[in-house]
C-alpha cells in the first residue's frame, strides 16, 4: 500500500495508521492460513467458517473470495447456492490455480452434474503442471464412480418419482413412510419437534392434498436408529418396535383413535429382533436387520411354528442376499415373491441403495439382488422402502438433493417411456446447434432428466416419460441456450417415436416478433386425416407399378403410432400380400410442408417403418417391403390449403417392386 505524506499530516497519525493496517493484515492472514489449512484437510464447513470472518471485515485477503466459494459448494448443505459467483472467476483461475478443474468437478459432483464433473475432471488431468500421484489416482477414481453414475441417469428404471412437500416434509427428518391404503392415509415418524426423538405421525389426503399430520402420542416416542412402523392391512395393526423389551408392539384405529401398545407376540424376545423389521400380513414371519459380528448389518428372518406358537432361531434371510456391507430396511410385497432392501454395498448409486431380489417359483431360491437405479436411487440415502400392494406404486426415504430438510418421504410410480427424436436449430439463421445438450426435466421430479448430445446436425434422440410435461433446456458448457415447456401427450410404448424440432431464439428478439416465430415454429406435421376412400386394393390395379395411395391410415399427432382406425385399410394391404406371396412392395412415407424439412423427412419415414411392423407383425416375410420416407418433397398438391392441397399430401403409398 502507497502512502503520500502530504504536507501538514502529523506523523504520529500516519504511524497510528501504519500499525493498524498492519494489524488487521496479520489478522487476515492467519485467518486466511487457518483457512487454507482446514480446506485442503478437507474440513469445508471449518475453511469456510474462516474465509467468511475475512469476508466479515469488508475486506479480502489473497484469494479468500475464492476458497470461500468453493468451501461451501462442496457441502451438501450448500449444494443448490447459484454458480455465479464461482463461474465469475473461471478466466482467471483456469490459468492461475492448476487445482481450479479439480475443485469444479468436487463442485458440480454434488449437484448431481455428472457430465460436468467428469468433463472438469478430464481437464485436470490433461493440464501439464505437476500433480502428485495421490491426487492424480483419486481423480481418476472420481471419473470412474462418476461415469457409473452416468450410466445409471441415462438408463433410468421405469419409475417416477414426486417429492412430497408440505405439510409432510419438513426441515427435519421424515422416515418409514407407510401408505394405510383402506383409511387413505400416511403413517410415518418425525422429529419436527426439534428434538432427537421421533414421534409417529398421521395424516390423510384430500382433494387439496395432505392434510395437517396428527401426532399419535399413545406410540411414545423413538430414538432415531429405532424408527420403524410396518401396518398389516389385514387387520390395520400398527407395529413399532420396543427397545426396552426387545420385542414388537401393537397399535389399532378405533373410533376414539388409536389404542395403546399391547405386546404382540412376548416369545419373539428369544429372535433377538431388531428394530427395523418386516411382519407379513400372516403375522407368521419376521425379517429384520441384525448386528452381525463384524458390527455390519445382515438381513435375518424368523418364522412362527403353527403348532407350538414358538419363533424359530433367525437365519440368514438368504445367503446370496446379506454382504460385508450393510444390509437394512427389509420389505416383502405382498405376495412374498419380491424382497426388497437397502444396502451401501459398493458400486451402487450411492450412499445406501436400494435393491430387489425375486422369488424363483419351482426352486424357492431368491435371485441376486437387482440395484433399482435412478430415480428411485440417488448419490446419497434411500430407506424404508415400501411398495403398495399393486407393485406399481409406494414411498421411502431419501435425503437428495433438494430436500427439505434432513431426510424426506417420496412418493414414486411406475411409468411408460415413449421415444422423442428431432433437431435442435437457430431460429434466426436456420443453422444446426451442434455443441452441447438437450435435457428433457419431468415436470413432476426435476432432479431427474433424459439427456442427449446434439450431433454435427444438431440431432437428438432419447427415452422420455410418455404423457408428462417437461422442462427442456440445450446446454454449452455453463450457458442455457433454451429453457422451455413441453408436453407429450398420447402414444407411448417402446415402438412408438416422437418427433419435435427446438429452435433457440436470441432474449433481445423484440416481443411480437418472437411470438410471431415461435408461432411458426410451434406447428408440427399434421397426423393423416384423409378421409377419402379408395379404391379395393386388387393385383390388378396394381401391375402398373404405379404408386397406390392408402387412404384412411391415421397416426398418433406428431408420432409415429398407428391409430386402431388405420386397421381396416392395412387389412386390405394384408390380404393382397397375403394372396400375391410373389409380390414385393414398397412403402412410403409423405408429408405436407408444415415443420422443418428434416423433422418431415424422419416423421414420413418411421410411419412408413410402422406399416411395415404392423405387417411383419402379422406374418408377411420382412425381406418383402421396402420403407421410404419422403418428407415433403413429392406433394399430390399445393400445400396452400388445407383441405384440397395438405391433407392430400399426408399420405401412406405402397408400389410394386416385382
Amino acid at each position: 500500500m502507497r502512502i503520500s505524506l502530504k504536507k501538514g499530516v502529523p506523523l504520529c497519525l500516519i504511524a497510528t495508521f501504519l500499525t493498524l493496517s498492519c494489524v488487521h493484515a496479520q489478522k487476515e492472514k492467519k485467518l486466511y492460513n487457518k483457512g487454507l489449512y482446514a480446506f485442503y484437510d478437507e474440513d469445508f464447513p471449518a475453511a469456510a467458517y474462516f474465509f467468511q470472518e475475512i469476508s466479515a471485515s469488508g475486506k479480502s485477503y489473497k484469494d479468500s473470495d475464492y476458497r470461500l466459494e468453493l468451501s461451501l459448494l462442496t457441502q451438501k448443505e450448500y449444494r443448490e447456492r447459484p454458480l455465479d459467483a464461482i463461474i465469475k472467476y473461471s478466466e482467471i483461475k483456469q490459468k492461475t490455480d492448476k487445482f481450479y478443474h479439480y475443485w469444479m468437478g468436487r463442485v458440480f459432483a454434488n449437484r448431481y452434474m455428472f457430465p460436468e464433473a467428469v468433463e472438469s475432471w478430464q481437464k485436470f488431468l490433461k493440464q501439464k503442471a505437476y500433480k502428485s500421484e495421490e491426487i492424480v489416482i483419486e481423480t481418476k477414481d472420481f471419473i470412474a464412480q462418476t461415469e457409473r453414475l452416468i450410466a445409471f441417469f441415462d438408463n433410468p428404471d421405469n419409475y417416477e418419482v414426486h417429492q412430497l412437500g408440505k405439510p409432510i416434509n419438513t426441515e427435519y427428518a421424515e422416515l418409514s413412510p407407510v401408505y394405510f391404503e383402506e383409511k387413505n392415509e400416511l403413517l410415518f415418524a418425525s422429529n419436527r419437534l426439534d428434538r432427537d426423538d421421533f414421534i409417529i405421525y398421521q395424516a390423510t389426503s384430500g382433494d387439496m392434498g395432505w392434510n395437517a399430520p396428527t401426532e399419535i402420542s399413545v406410540l411414545g416416542s423413538f430414538k432415531r436408529e429405532m424408527t420403524n412402523i410396518e401396518v398389516v392391512n389385514n387387520d390395520g395393526k400398527l407395529f413399532h418396535f420396543n427397545a426396552k423389551k426387545g420385542d414388537l408392539f401393537y397399535s389399532e384405529l378405533t373410533a376414539n383413535g388409536w389404542t395403546n401398545p399391547v405386546e404382540f407376540d412376548s416369545k419373539i424376545t428369544s429372535t433377538k429382533l431388531g428394530s427395523h423389521f418386516y411382519i407379513n400380513e400372516h403375522e407368521d414371519r419376521i425379517i429384520f436387520a441384525s448386528k452381525n459380528k463384524k458390527n455390519g448389518l445382515d438381513l435375518m428372518e424368523s418364522f412362527k411354528d403353527a403348532e407350538s406358537g414358538k419363533w424359530e432361531k433367525p437365519h440368514p434371510f438368504a445367503t446370496n442376499l446379506n454382504s460385508t456391507a450393510n444390509e437394512d430396511s427389509p420389505f416383502l410385497s405382498e405376495d412374498e415373491t419380491k424382497f426388497y432392501f437397502s444396502s451401501d454395498r459398493p458400486n451402487g448409486v450411492g450412499g445406501y441403495d436400494v435393491y430387489v431380489s425375486e422369488l424363483d417359483p419351482e426352486t424357492r431360491q431368491w435371485s441376486d439382488p437387482v440395484n433399482m437405479g435412478w430415480p428411485i436411487n440417488s448419490p446419497d440415502d434411500e430407506v424404508n422402502f415400501k411398495i403398495n400392494p399393486d407393485l406399481n406404486s409406494g414411498y421411502f426415504s431419501s435425503n437428495r438433493i433438494h430436500s427439505i430438510g434432513d431426510y424426506d418421504i417420496y412418493f414414486f410410480w411406475k411409468i411408460q417411456k415413449t421415444t422423442i427424436e428431432g433437431r435442435v436449430i437457430d431460429g434466426i439463421s436456420q443453422e444446426p446447434v451442434t455443441h452441447g445438450e438437450i435435457r428433457f426435466h419431468p415436470a413432476q421430479y426435476l432432479d431427474e432428466y433424459f439427456r442427449s448430445k446434439l450431433d454435427s446436425s444438431g440431432r437428438y434422440k432419447t427415452n422420455i416419460i410418455a404423457n408428462e410435461s417437461f422442462r427442456v433446456e440445450v446446454l454449452q458448457g455453463f450457458d442455457t441456450l433454451m429453457n422451455q415447456i413441453f408436453t407429450v401427450d398420447g402414444a407411448e410404448g417402446d415402438n412408438v417415436i416422437h418427433f419435435k424440432d427446438f429452435y433457440l431464439l436470441p432474449p433481445e428478439l423484440e416481443a411480437e416478433q418472437r411470438a410471431a416465430l415461435e408461432a411458426r415454429f410451434n406447428q408440427s406435421p399434421e397426423e393423416n386425416q384423409d378421409t377419402e376412400q379408395t379404391q379395393e386394393i386388387t393385383s390388378e390395379n396394381t401391375s402398373d407399378h404405379q404408386n397406390t395411395t392408402l387412404r384412411n391410415v391415421y397416426f398418433e399427432f406428431g408420432t409415429s403410432q398407428l391409430r386402431k382406425e388405420s386397421d381396416p385399410k392395412l387389412n386390405q394391404l394384408l390380404t393382397f400380400l397375403t394372396d400375391n406371396p410373389n409380390i414385393r412392395i414398397e412403402v412410403s412415407g409423405h408429408t405436407d410442408n408444415i415443420g422443418s424439412k428434416q423433422a418431415n423427412l424422419i416423421v414420413s419415414q418411421r410411419r412408413a417403418e410402422s406399416v411395415k411392423t404392423w405387417l411383419v407383425e402379422k406374418g408377411i416375410d420382412p425381406s418383402r417391403i421396402a420403407t421410404t420416407g419422403y418428407g415433403e418433397s413429392r406433394p399430390m398438391a399445393s400445400n396452400d390449403d388445407e383441405v384440397d392441397g395438405r391433407a392430400l399430401n399426408r399420405r401412406i403409398e405402397f408400389r410394386v417392386l416385382q
